[in-house]
């Protein structure tokens, strides 16, 4: 069997796939009250400028 043991803080990463602005910042102001404040953020990167594969569930 294992044995409890503490680890060391961690950072978490998310990658969220949206639709529109609106839900993005629904999302991250709830990811904030569970976890912490969003310290870092890429920019948006539009898969449909490379693919068609989340066409019918994205729009």
């Amino acid at each position: 069997m294992g044995k409890i043991k503490t680890y060391p803080p961690v950072k978490y990463f998310a990658a969220i796939t949206f639709r529109s602005k609106e839900t993005i910042f629904e999302v991250e102001n709830k990811l904030e009250k569970v976890f912490s404040p969003i310290d870092a953020r890429s920019d948006d990167y539009y898969f449909s400028q490379f693919t068609n594969y989340y066409q019918d569930e994205m729009g």
